[in-house]
Formats: structure tokens, sequence, C-alpha cells
């Protein structure tokens, strides 16, 4: 019979006949299989229509095991075609046609076939299993085991099957019976039965466990038939385990523990996958029963090691690591126990090659993760002097951990791999604070192997990164009272001085008291010790460890511990070594930007807390990241502690830096800015003020700018020819100073940069312009204010600026450029913008921006056709167009305006310029106010809505009149001074509300006072109607 024929049940219709679909598909074949089963679907179906029955797959499947239940006189050929037959026709018919008695009849009646035919094929026996499956399954009782007995162990016997096609359909048919069951009653007979027939097989099995493999062939003792059914029994038993009873599975795993020795042998990989299989679906409970058995085999065989594969070995590692965090989970001690053993275990795996050291220091370190709690270790270091935690479990379990990792340690010949120290460095980090309760054995060790070392660089480095993790973890003052650093008089030599770099790199939330009265003696002991020395060698060593020890200053810093309380003192000490320009600068600066930014960016994240744990780049190892019990956190309150400190210093140290910044090399300098501009952002902007015009004064370059801050004005055009190199080169390093205070400037100091800028630009000097420019593109990003103010000035200052063919000027003119051009695009943007209350206020702004400077049209050219395109709404900016075209056209006149006017627009203005000067008759008037014809319904709209609003205005205030109506204007002069005055304090206050939303920069906006300009504007009405 053809396999592929009782597969394909799906491609018959269960509302055909079944025959003559047979008899279809197969009729033109040749293969004797198909002739038999076409022959016997034929036979069926006259069997069927002689008892006048209709041929459904119920019929075919009645006349089918009947004719099965007299099989007696059957040869092979006609018993495989019928059993092939039925395996097509069962799964057709219909779920409750067959009750389940005659479910178990047919059970047992193929059941019958197959045992007392020994003569029937692969195909046959099959296509029965199949069909017993699909009886038992659907068919037979499911609460009652009686019904199903008999089917659900012959489907376990032939899942055994030595066949490799019958056992896989039998597997897969004896999974679907398991998953029918759903009484618990069901479940436990069904699970029972599975547990007696692997018991049944422990004699067999305790056999087994003396076979080996060797050389990769199998022994003698596993050919037999025998051995093989038990493996294929452990098969069956890890698809089956999940539908087992919790009872249940507790006894396999008992007897599974039994049979595994601690050497690999045939079935060893087998039994893994059925513990694998109970870990996972278990709870605490099952491994807690076991405890003593898991730990104590897997153990075992993962110290035999040697005698056994290694990815075994590595399974057995991954078995004891879950079963440990489930004993784990269930809040039980005995897992500080098997911790340990573990650990001790797979820590002499670490010195294998790097197939077997790296998997294994990824699970030691899931371990160490999962395990050790470092928030309640912290309680070990306070109790531990009184003798208390000396008892605990878990004290126990962390010094045999440490034990064992420092006798691995201590018994290697050479520097241990990579896999080993990362294992330790993350332990080092995972206990944190309380490393040296633990690990000092291990620290001193490490800092031996470094001393007595003659290794490569790269195992050096991977040792010293193990003990940067210890210095992270513990903190300085811990590691140096381990490994102190000195100076020894008598041989003029210093001792661990290699610790020095390694804590430059991993300090992390230390204090500036320690850095005050350990450091600095350590780095002035030095000092002095080598201006003793003769030998220069020597004397540049000592005096190498010196610089050394001052330049750990920026790792102190780094999320110092201590800062509202030792700060002053800190810049007392460091004052006098800005004002001698020592060496010392460029650390100082990068400390004092390390205490100001990290304290910033904790102001400027969560209200609740912040977490810093960014350390200098590519130092700490990844895990102290990872590890929240290390991280070093400053809540809001402290960092403003700690601002508030800086600031009340800010000025100390400022008027120092800044007077050395004169006098550094360009190297140097460029740290200074970035300290002095840290400082700036957390001062008064009335102190920086004075400092910068202090320096001004300093530099005599005051006379270059006026009261007001204003520029000279250049009648003759000869200051730029008289103007020194001297003067310049002041200039230029006044603009340097400027570049790194602009951020804590005000508006006031902001217009006396711009002043200066504005001379270096006027000067002939292309480096002062090249650094004004810069300095004017910083003011223009930081200040987004100055854009707005200021935007005529600058663009004048540019256009009257001469042209270069120096690109770095070029560049940094086009970056101020750039900031202008987003600024004015801002603008023009925000008027096609969706919302209405974006456009008004922007319509409001322009029309602020165009009363100042009616040339912003031309410089910005998309902003006029904008405007205008705002016409097609009906909304209310309609009217504050009207207001903005009036006012250009007063100032600029009105063929200025019309020329700029889109051509769609002209007829339009043309209407709004007869209407301002009252020219031509109201029809006249009626015909030309008018917009182009594709925005009539919107003008019809806009117009009611303009004479509803002037109606409007004029009942609120007495005398207002339409603001499009110059004529009646004229006439009524009090009228047009309430409604521009209505609308002028209107517009300042639309601005003034949206700026008191905004930042501190932006309250320092200098936007023109519309109202103080009101008698500017009434004058020039009154002049227009004289």
């Amino acid at each position: 019979m053809d396999d592929n024929a009782a597969e394909d049940t799906q491609s018959f219709n269960a509302n055909s006949d079944i025959c003559q679909q047979l008899l279809t598909r197969y009729a033109r074949s040749s293969a004797a299989q198909h002739r038999h089963l076409c022959a016997t679907a034929a036979a069926t179906r006259d069997i069927i229509q002689s008892s006048s029955l209709p041929l459904t797959p119920i019929s075919y499947f009645a006349a089918t095991i009947t004719s099965l239940s007299d099989s007696e006189n059957l040869d092979s050929n006609a018993l495989g075609a019928l059993t092939s037959f039925l395996a097509i026709v069962l799964p057709l018919v219909g779920r409750g046609e067959i009750n389940p008695e005659k479910a178990g009849e047919s059970v047992r009646i193929l059941v019958t076939t197959v045992e007392e035919n020994g003569n029937l094929g692969t195909s046959g026996v099959r296509a029965v299993v199949k069909c017993v499956g699909v009886l038992v399954a659907e068919f037979c009782n499911s609460n009652e085991w009686d019904s199903v007995a008999l089917g659900f162990e012959w489907l376990v016997k032939f899942s055994l099957d030595k066949r490799p096609k019958v056992r896989k359909c039998a597997h897969d048919c004896f999974l679907t019976v398991f998953k029918s069951f759903e009484s618990s009653a069901m479940l436990n007979k069904a699970s029972k039965s599975i547990y007696l027939l692997l018991k049944d097989q422990m004699p067999l099995a305790k056999e087994m466990t003396t076979s080996e493999i060797v050389d990769g062939a199998k022994s003698e003792a596993m050919s037999k038939p025998e051995h093989q059914n038990f493996l294929y029994l452990l098969n069956v038993t890890k698809h089956v385990v999940q539908h087992l009873s919790p009872k249940i599975r507790v006894k396999i795993l008992s007897q599974l523990l039994k049979i595994l020795g601690s050497r690999f042998s045939t079935m060893t990989r087998h039994i893994f996958d059925v513990i694998s299989a109970v870990f996972e679906i278990s709870g605490a409970d099952v491994i807690i029963s076991n405890a003593e058995e898991i730990f104590g085999s897997l153990v075992s065989y993962i110290s035999s090691r040697e005698n056994n594969p290694v990815d075994s070995v590595l399974f057995a590692a991954n078995l004891a690591k879950t079963a440990l965090a489930k004993l784990h989970d269930g809040d039980i001690n005995e897992w500080t126990t098997n911790f340990a053993m573990l650990t001790e275990s797979l820590a002499g795996l670490l010195s294998s090659n790097g197939d077997v050291a790296l998997p294994t220091s990824i699970i030691l370190r899931e371990l160490i993760d999962h395990h050790i709690d470092g928030k309640s270790l912290l309680t070990i270091e306070s109790q531990e002097m009184e003798g208390v935690t000396t008892q605990s479990a878990e004290f126990k379990a962390m010094e045999t951990t440490c034990t064992t990792f420092y006798n691995v340690l201590s018994a290697s010949a050479q520097i241990p791999n990579e896999h080993f120290f990362s294992v330790v460095a993350f332990l080092f980090v995972k206990l944190g604070r309380v490393s040296d309760v633990f690990m000092k054995p291990i620290l001193l060790k490490l800092a031996d192997l470094v001393n007595a070392s003659s290794a490569e660089a790269s195992e050096i480095k991977t040792l010293q990164d193990c003990i940067g993790s210890a210095v992270a973890a513990m903190g300085p003052e811990k590691i140096l009272a381990s490994l102190p650093i000195s100076f020894s008089a008598k041989d003029c030599s210093g001792s661990n001085t290699w610790l020095i770099p390694i804590l430059k790199k991993n300090i992390v939330g230390s204090s500036l008291q320690f850095f005050m009265e350990h450091i600095i003696p350590l780095a002035e002991s030095f000092e002095k010790g080598s201006h003793k020395v003769k030998k220069s060698v020597i004397r540049r060593d000592l005096q190498a460890y010196a610089h050394a020890c001052w330049g750990l200053l920026p790792a102190f810093c780094h999320q110092a511990s201590d800062t509202s309380q030792n700060v002053r003192a800190l810049v007392k000490l460091l004052i006098p070594f800005i004002k001698e320009g020592s060496f010392m600068l460029e650390i100082i600066a990068t400390g004092l930007q390390e205490l100001v930014n990290e304290n910033k960016s904790a102001l400027a994240t969560n209200p609740e807390s912040v977490q810093l744990t960014e350390v200098q780049t590519t130092e700490i190892h990844d895990e102290l990241a990872m590890n929240p019990d290390t991280k070093s956190s400053h809540s809001r309150k402290i960092a403003k502690k700690n601002i508030k400190a800086l600031a009340l210093c800010a000025k100390k140290l400022l008027q120092p830096l800044i007077s050395v910044l004169f006098q550094s090399p360009p190297e140097i300098r460029k740290h200074l800015k970035g300290a002095i501009g840290c400082l700036v952002s957390i001062c008064e902007a009335s102190v920086i003020k004075d400092i910068f015009i202090a320096s001004l004064e300093k530099f005599k370059l005051l006379d270059d700018i006026r009261e007001h801050g204003e520029v000279e004005s250049d009648t003759d055009g000869s200051t730029n020819e008289k103007e020194s190199r001297g003067t310049n080169a002041k200039r230029l390093i006044i603009l340097d100073l400027a570049s790194c205070i602009i951020e804590g400037s005000d508006s006031d100091l902001v217009d006396i940069l711009f002043s200066v800028i504005k001379c270096a630009l006027k000067a002939s000097d292309e480096v002062g312009q090249i650094e004004a420019y810069r300095t004017l593109s910083r003011i223009l990003e930081t200040h987004s204010w100055f854009c707005s103010s200021q935007f005529d000035v600058v663009m004048d200052l540019f256009t009257g600026t001469k042209s270069s063919a120096n690109v770095t000027l070029l560049e940094n003119r086009f970056a101020c450029l750039q900031t202008l051009l987003i600024h004015a695009l801002m603008i023009t943007g925000y008027l096609s913008g969706p919302s209405p209350h974006i456009k008004s206020g922007v319509v409001s702004v322009l029309s602020v921006l165009v009363y100042s400077d009616p040339d912003i049209c031309t410089k910005t050219p998309d902003l006029f056709p904008a405007v205008m395109e705002l016409l097609h709404s009906k909304a209310i900016e309609v009217i504050k167009i009207i207001v903005i075209l009036e006012i250009l056209m007063r100032k600029c006149g009105s063929p200025a305006v019309k020329a700029h006017a889109p051509e769609k627009y002209k007829d339009f203005m043309q209407s709004v310029v007869l209407n301002r000067h009252g020219k031509g008759s109201s029809k006249e008037a009626e015909g030309k106010d008018t917009i182009p014809e594709h925005s009539d319904s919107s003008l019809g709209g806009q117009q009611k809505r303009k004479r509803e609003d002037s109606s409007a205005m004029s009942s609120k205030e007495e005398g207002s009149s339409r603001p499009w109506k110059r004529k009646m204007e004229r006439k009524q002069n009090a009228g047009t001074e309430s409604d521009l005055k209505h609308r002028a304090k209107h517009i300042e206050r639309r601005l003034m509300k949206r700026q008191g939303n905004n930042s501190n920069n932006n309250n320092n906006i200098q936007t023109p006072n519309v109202t103080s300009k009101f008698n500017k504007h009434k004058r020039l009405a009154t002049k227009d109607r004289n």
C-alpha cells in the first residue's frame, strides 16, 4: 500500500463516494498496491450497496472493520489493502458517529489483526496504529480507563518499535491520546502506566550504565534490542512528561537520577533530556524533594569532566543552574550549600580551552547574578565585626565560593585566562562595597601577579581590568587600605605605583576629602623625594608619580559623594595652582567640568532621581553599569546642593581661570574654556558681566564700545587701518573668552558680546573675523530670542561686511546665516500650519516685526506670499493680515507693496489702496475690492467676518472704526488712535504671554514696545491727514 494514500486523507471529500475518488485517482496506476486498494474499495462498495446502505464514510468503516474481524482467510496483500483503506476512511467519519462501545470493539479487532498476522508489512502496521490512535482519541470514552486502556498500552508498545515509521506514527498518536485526557483520574492512571513501564526497565538501565562509547563505536551490549527499547522509552517520556501528574514526575526524576552515573554512557544524553523537560515544567517542590540527588549526581558528572564529552558537561552545568534557580526561588536555605558546591565544580572548567571556558564563564556569571544580592550583603559589612553573620549560611556560601576562586588562582602556574578574570571581576562588582570582606585574599593575589609578572601586555591588561573592577566596586579607600601606594625614602622608590593608572580609570563615587587628605600628601611626598634624588632617571620617575597622583583629581570628582561639603576646601587648594599656570591646569579644568556637568545632568533629567553611571569612556566593565548596587546616584536634592556650593565658588575660580586663559597655549586653552563655560552656566549673569567688562578694561577695548553697547561709527573708514596687531590679538583673546560665556549671559551681556563681534567683523584681521563669526553663531544657536530682536541688525551687519576668499571664514559666516534662515523659515512655515492658534500667534509676531523693519519682506522673499495665502482662510487672521498690509503701505508706500505682491493678488491690493485713500465711487470699490475668482467665496466670508468683527469692536471701544476705511479714519481721529492703540496692546499681550511660558533666555527677548511707539504712529497718521 502506498503510504501517501493513507497519509493524504485530507484530500478526500467525506461527502462524496470514497471508492469513486480512489478509482479516479489510482485507476491508471500500474502499482500493485494501488490495484489492491482500488479492488478493496470496490468490493466494499458492493457490500454496502447490497445492504442498501448509503455510501458514507461510516458505512465504509463498518464494512471494512467487519471484513477485518474475519481476517484469517485473507492473504497479506488483501489484509494490507484493508488496513490502508480503513486508515483513509476512518478520519472522514464524523465525531460521534461511532459509539464508545463499538470503538472499543474496533480497537480489539485491529489489535488482534496485527498480533495474529505476523506477515503484515510495515505500511499495514502503520495504518492500524493510526486507526487505533483515532479511535481511542476521538471515539472511545476518555473518562473511563477500561475504554482506552487496550489502545493506550498498545500505542505505547509500538512507540518502542524498531521500525522508524511505525515508531514515529505510534509516538504521535500516543501524544494525541494523552492530551485528550481531561480528568485528573485518567491522567493519573496514564501517568502511572508510563512510570511502571519505566520502573520495570530499571534493571536493564543499570546494566546499560556500564556501557561506554569507545572511539565513537557502540559496545556489544548496545546492540541488544531491549537496550534500544529503553532509549525509545526515554524519548517517549521526554515528550509526554509535561502531561504527567506532578507526583509521577517526582518518581520518574528519582529513578533517572539513580541510573545517572558520573561517567558518560549511551543513555546519558537521553536522561539529561528527560531531566531538562522535568525541570522546565516543574516548580520548586519537585527540586526540593530531590535536591540532594540532583546536585549530587550533576556535580559528580561535572567534576569528572576529563572522562565526559564537553557538550554533555556543559549541559549538566546548565541543568544544575536551572535547578539551583528554582531552589533559590523557593526560599530554601539549602541553595547556599549547593551554590558553593556547584561553583567549585565549574571553576575548574575555566582553565580549559576557549570552547569550554567561555560558556562556563557565562554560566558562572549567571549564577552569581541570580543568587548574590548585593543589597542584602551590605548589612554584612556592619555585622561582620560583631561576629553575627559568621554563622549565616549565606555568609558561608560566599566565603566558600571566594575561597574556591582563590584556590584556582593560587594553583595556576601562570596567569589565568580572560574568562577566569571576567568571572572574578563580575563577582567583585556584584559584592560591591563588601568585596573586601570576602575577596581581599584574591585582591592581594592579583597584586602579587602584577608585581611579579613578566607576561605579555594583553595578559597584564586583563589582569589590570580585573583589579579595576575591584576599584570600582570597593572604592579607592578600601583598595588603598589593602594595597597602599607609598614612597620609600630609603631607596627613593614607590610601592604599588602601577595602581595609579588603574585608579584613574575606575574610580567612581569617591570623596573629595579622601583626595585632599591622602592623595595630595602622597603626591607631595613623591615631589619632595624627587628633589633629593641625584639620578635624573629616578627623579623623573618620582615626578611622574607625583603628576599621576595629581591626575587622579578628575576621577575623584566623578560622582563625588561629598561635593557640597568639601568643594570650598578643594577650590581653596586649587586656586594657587591655577594662578601659577602649572601642569595642573588641564587636570583642574577637567575635574571642574566633571563636577558641574554631572550635577547639571541630574537636575535636567527625572525629577525623582537620576543615576549617573557613565564613567570615563572605555574604562569600567560593562558589568559595573549593569549592577544597581554599585551605581552612585544623585537625587535632585543632592544635585541642587552641589550646584549651589559650586556656584558660590564659581567667582573665585573664574577670575584666575580667565587670567590664565589669556596666557595659555591653545592646547591648554581648550580645556580652560570648557571649565569656564561650565562655571559660567551656574553663575549669576551679573558676575559674568562684571568679569567680562573687567577683561575689556584690562585690554583697553572699551573704546570700541559706547556706553550702551553700540559700535562707534567709522565715518572716515580709517579706524581699521589704525588698529595695531596688538589690538587685534587682544580682541581675539576677548572673543575666545566670549565664546565660552555665552550660555550664562543675559540680554545685556549678549548685547555687549555682539558689540565686540561687530568691532571684530569691521576689523581687517581675518583670524579675528573667523572667531567673531564662530561666537555669533553660538549666540544665535543658544539665544533664540536674539534672532528675533536683532534679525535686521545682523542682516545689515552681514550686508555691510566685505566678502572673503578664506574658506574657514566663509564656513562660519554661513553657519550664522543658516541659523537666521531657519528662524525665518520657521515663521514662514508656521503660517501654513494647521493650528489656528499658531497662525494667529505668528501673524501677531509678524505685525510687530514688520512695524519694526518693513524690509523684512525683502530679506525673506517667501514671507509676503505666505501672508497673502492666508486670505484663502476664513479665520480671524485675515483681519490681522490687513493690519500688516496697512503698516507696509504706510511705511513703505503702496507702489513698493504692490511690486512684491503675487500676480493673482494685484487686483485685491489695488482695492485695498483705493479703500485706504477713499478714491473712486462705492461701485468702483465694490467692483475692485475682490480677490481672483478662485477665492471669491472665501473673500465673501472674510468680508462678512470683517464687518462683524469691526461692528463688535466699535461696540466695545468708543470711537473705533473699520481698519480698512481710511476716509472714515480721517473724519474720526480719536477713533483711529483708539483702534491702533487697542491692536498694539493686543499684539503686545499675545507676545508677552508666549514669552512668559518660555525659559529665562526667552524672557530676555528684546521685543519692540508697540505701545511706546504709538505716538510715532500717531504722528504719521496726522501727517497723512495734513
